[in-house]
């Protein structure tokens, strides 16, 4: 292909012993320089974890005897208001029938009574053959089970650990050095591997302590209803930095040299000259023109070409015009 090109310059180069300007040559393509809506992200790894704000111990405030265990494994799932325990305790057997005699005998000894019982924090237990049935608060699953069938528990032991799954979080690792872009509420959208779905967060909290890797953890909360988001899954999560209004260019118009970026500018008669420009890449297809250009100022869309093809024939412009070129 190269030597084809080669071929075709050489015979239009030799058909006429005047100047051929661009136009001639190729066909060219003009573009204007345009402002874009543009979004700077950028990408860290993490992983999910528990929400600790989610997570609950179930504790005991009085001595007992475990009668039943239901919620028998760790990480056993649970739902709100589902049996984790039978225990007999002979103290909350006793202040239990206590209430049963004094009921209708001393209403000011009743309600002392059923204060001391609810100071247990049994109320929403059910009494069973002299058995306190202990059901969970919420639904999750249990991550700490510190009991057997049969233990015997004492006051203010915990008994249960359990989490709720329906938001988890996501911690990510952050460079110190990006440590200036991030901030709270910041947008951003996290990719858990072997999910095809895009979670939507936004930054919920930066920790205020260093790794020892120099890096910084930042955490996002995802929502988690299915409960099909486990802890300690991998994932990557991509935060907006900024969103700005900003001129860019596609690559195909820009040219970059050893001196800097350079776009090619048609003029009148129908040729064309370098220009030197300021940019920066955003991505694979995207330049942002910071100087040098102003909006709405036509380039050379197939500026490679052009560069290409004056690299091999040297007639194209005049090599002085830009001396930096």
């Amino acid at each position: 292909m190269k030597k084809l090109l080669l071929f075709l310059i050489f015979t239009i180069l030799n058909l006429s012993a005047e100047q051929i300007d661009a136009k001639q040559l190729f066909n060219i393509e003009k573009i204007k320089a345009k402002k874009t809506s543009y979004i700077d992200t950028k990408e860290y790894y993490g992983i999910t974890k528990l929400n600790e704000e989610k997570t609950i111990d179930i504790v005991s405030r009085f001595d007992g005897y475990i009668t039943n265990l239901n919620a028998n494994k760790n990480y056993m799932s649970i739902k709100k208001g589902e049996e984790l325990y039978s225990i007999y305790s002979k103290e909350i057997a006793n202040l239990q029938n206590e209430l049963k005699i004094v009921k209708d005998i001393d209403e000011t000894l009743y309600k002392k009574s059923y204060q001391k019982l609810l100071s247990y924090d049994i109320q929403n237990a059910k009494f069973s053959n002299n058995n306190l049935v202990i059901s969970s608060p919420i639904s999750g699953i249990i991550t700490q089970k510190n009991i057997n069938n049969k233990s015997f528990v004492e006051s203010g032991k915990t008994i249960f650990t359990i989490s709720s799954l329906d938001n988890i979080w996501f911690i990510a690792t952050i460079y110190q050095e990006d440590l200036k872009f991030i901030k709270e509420n910041l947008n951003a959208k996290i990719n858990i591997d072997g999910f095809d779905k895009t979670f939507i967060a936004k930054v919920d909290f930066i920790y205020p302590i260093f790794n020892e890797n120099k890096t910084i953890d930042v955490r996002f909360v995802l929502e988690n209803k299915d409960s099909k988001i486990y802890p300690a899954m991998f994932g990557k999560v991509r935060i907006e930095i900024s969103k700005d209004e900003i001129i860019t260019l596609p690559k195909t118009a820009i040219i970059k040299k050893d001196s800097g970026y350079f776009v090619f500018i048609p003029k009148e008669d129908g040729s064309f000259t370098p220009k030197k420009i300021e940019a920066k890449r955003l991505d694979s297809n995207l330049y942002e023109v910071i100087s040098g250009l102003n909006l709405d100022e036509e380039v050379i869309n197939n500026s490679l070409f052009l560069y290409d093809a004056d690299a091999m024939t040297n007639r194209l412009y005049d090599a002085n015009s830009d001396e930096e070129w």
